[in-house]
């Protein structure tokens, strides 16, 4: 039996389109990637498209789709904020600081109960609603959390499809030691141009970027030429980061972790 171990960040879809066209936000969108060179106004015009219009509906030679879901579990917003000011120090297996994001230079924390089911929850929708994602050590097991102070939101930029076998092999031979069943993929894989999701606090959404194709969305994967070879939408483009949450997923790890900045 897998046992999940968390990440502080939130992912969700669905396939529902928004009914209008929204020209004004599309061309404030398009401006602002032509007229900047600023990854953090960038980054910001792009959270306030996918808040005003879920990235739905854009015009119609524009190739770039997102996907969107609500999350199946609420939790207010004051909870939520206070929970990641009160985070207290815990022990973590060495397992975990080993394989997790920041596990090896950041410092262990745990949220309270409530936190820590909604924070679960979320991975979990992201490897329900979000077909192709599984939540195993080489594909959706981590998250980063930011904040935007320009809208006073929280935001966990969640990378699934983490460690392609073509990119990765290392990784990849480790994985499979420690659960040969884990399913493997490459970056052709139909999945991997979709890796990437937010949640905002603030909208209650997660949304799924495909940061492959030809279009805007994929100069946000643009930061280096590790972040561009591996499809990777670098989080210092969206906000402050906090820190990273990990949901680790083979047996013996039993309890959700943060790495607090």
């Amino acid at each position: 039996m897998f046992v999940l171990k968390l990440c502080l960040m939130i992912s969700f879809v669905s396939s529902t389109q928004a009914s209008v066209y929204n020209d004004r936000a599309w061309k404030t969108f398009f401006a602002a990637m032509e007229e900047n060179t600023e990854p953090a106004a960038k980054g910001r015009a792009l959270l306030n498209l996918l808040k005003e219009t879920d990235g739905q509906n854009g015009p119609q030679d524009y190739q770039g789709t997102v996907n969107y879901k609500t999350p199946s579990f609420r939790i207010s917003s004051s909870h939520i904020k206070r929970a990641f000011a009160t985070l207290v120090p815990m022990e973590v297996d060495g397992k975990i600081l080993n394989w997790g994001s920041g596990g090896r230079l950041l410092k262990p924390h745990a949220a309270d109960p409530l936190t820590m089911k909604f924070l679960t929850g979320l991975f979990t929708d992201i490897q329900q609603y979000f077909p192709g994602i599984n939540l195993t050590l080489v594909d959706l097991f981590h998250g980063h959390l930011m904040y935007d102070n320009i809208s006073d939101d929280y935001l966990i930029i969640f990378h699934a499809k983490e460690y392609p076998k073509d990119l990765f092999s290392f990784h990849v031979t480790k994985a499979r030691a420690l659960d040969p069943l884990i399913p493997l993929f490459e970056t052709t894989s139909k999945h991997f141009a979709r890796r990437n999701l937010i949640w905002s606090l603030n909208a209650q959404r997660i949304w799924q970027l495909d940061t492959l194709s030809n279009t805007y969305f994929k100069e946000f994967t643009k930061s280096s030429d590790e972040s561009t070879l591996g499809n990777t939408l670098w989080e210092d483009q969206f906000g402050m980061p906090i820190f990273d949450i990990n949901l680790i997923t083979y047996p013996g790890l039993v309890r959700p972790v943060t790495f607090l900045y």
